[in-house]
């Protein structure tokens, strides 16, 4: 089975990170545990292991910016056919907005009309906490 391999987040304040340089070549088998690539972020340039051990089917090339958590390659099991993925077209990978539920699962973000009619709070003002007011 097909594993993803995601930028990591390698720090609290890392939101991206650039491939520096590829250790596996493209097609290439690699081991879990091993490292794969540099990264470099906004502070340091880090190797990356690789989350499990088959054939790297790389989708970033060097130079490429990515957010963290999305995906960079494929590891390809024994016999699996290649797995596609688009590739970020001007190098830099912008994700898509996914809210998250409490018990952990994903659900679309909430539509214009929902937070318009969110409750006033006393005085006519919509209660939000310091970071939802920078997030809208």
């Amino acid at each position: 089975m097909a594993t993803e391999f995601p930028m990591p987040k390698l720090g609290l304040t890392m939101e991206e990170g650039t491939i520096i340089r590829w250790l596996v070549p493209d097609g290439a088998e690699v081991t879990a545990g091993r490292a794969a690539l540099l990264v470099e972020t906004d502070k340091t340039e880090t190797e990356v292991e690789a989350p499990a051990s088959g054939v790297l089917q790389q989708l970033g090339r060097e130079g490429d910016t990515f957010r963290c958590g999305q995906q960079i390659a494929w590891v390809l099991g024994a016999g699996e056919a290649t797995a596609t993925a688009p590739a970020p077209a001007d190098g830099v990978a912008v994700a898509e907005p996914v809210a998250v539920s409490a018990n952990g699962s994903t659900m679309p973000p909430p539509a214009a009309e929902t937070l318009a009619a969110a409750p006033a709070g006393a005085r006519g003002r919509i209660l939000a906490s310091p970071n939802g007011r920078r997030m809208a």
